[in-house]
């Protein structure tokens, strides 16, 4: 009786659903108790027996691979290319969430914070000639905007500046990365048990986390092996990938490819055109 108080318990308490739940990297692991799967009255007889193979079957589901009709009248297999079933690679170009810092960018006036204006204020009372442009000139264009490379960048009172020589004068303006770290992109490092030599590969297991998005049960999700193109909930917002996935959604809206049917599997044929609604413009 005991035994089956205590399996309560944890079933109850450890269920994984409370977002308030505290465990380590080594407690999130299901335990067998709530892995266990008990007959019940209404249970047939093959249904409550397991057999060798059944873990292996589950291991290495069969799955309906696509045939089309070649050239020559034989069946072919259409098989992904190998790149697809890579992961994706954690780059510039496919984490949005992470800091981009090959190239900074000038800071006008109008995009400019209070405190960096006080910052710029600082630099000029330090006798540093500083300038902070107006995005726009005395015409009312907008103003070409300088880019600047990470060694001419210098760090003071805690903003970034860059330098450029104007009349033989060092003059410093205010610059930021071309794509700063999301605020809600967080990792953990914690070490391998497997490998527990610090000085080993492997040692160290990152986990890179989004803290905007949760799970039902509060889990944060996992950015691990994935690819992040664009993301709305980043923060500061990253206005070259959301213009790029704007044009991505204003296109498909104005071409309705769900109205367009062409063959499957690459088979020879025709598009057809489905009849518009008349009510669609």
């Amino acid at each position: 009786m005991d035994k089956d108080k205590d399996d309560a318990a944890e079933l109850r308490e450890e269920d994984g659903s409370r977002p308030t739940e505290i465990a380590g990297p080594g407690e999130c692991d299901a335990s067998p108790i709530r892995c266990e799967e008990k007959a019940t009255a209404g249970d047939q007889v093959h249904e409550c027996t397991f057999s060798a193979d059944a873990e292996l079957q589950e291991s290495f589901p069969v799955e309906e691979i696509p045939v089309y009709e070649g050239e020559d009248g034989l069946p072919v297999i259409a098989t992904p290319p190998t790149e697809s079933s890579e992961a994706v690679p954690f780059a510039y170009e496919t984490v949005v969430c992470i800091e981009d810092e090959r190239q900074f960018l000038e800071i006008f006036h109008e995009d400019a914070s209070e405190d960096l204006l006080t910052i710029v204020n600082n630099m000029q009372n330090s006798e540093r000639e500083c300038h902070i442009r107006s995005k726009y000139n005395s015409k009312g264009l907008a103003r070409e905007m300088q880019i600047s490379k990470p060694n001419d960048v210098k760090k003071f009172w805690g903003q970034r500046f860059a330098t450029k020589r104007i009349n033989g004068k060092t003059i410093f303006f205010p610059v930021r990365p071309t794509r700063e770290r999301c605020q809600y992109y967080k990792r953990q490092v914690f070490s391998n048990d497997d490998q527990p030599d610090p000085s080993k590969f492997g040692h160290q297991i990152v986990f890179r986390l989004c803290e905007k998005r949760r799970s039902n049960g509060g889990a944060f999700m996992s950015l691990m092996n994935e690819g992040v193109y664009c993301c709305d909930f980043r923060n500061p917002e990253h206005m070259e990938s959301i213009a790029t996935q704007d044009a991505k959604d204003k296109n498909k809206l104005e071409l309705r490819p769900h109205e367009l049917r062409v063959p499957m599997f690459g088979i020879v044929g025709d598009d057809i055109q489905v009849k518009k609604d008349k009510n669609n413009v």
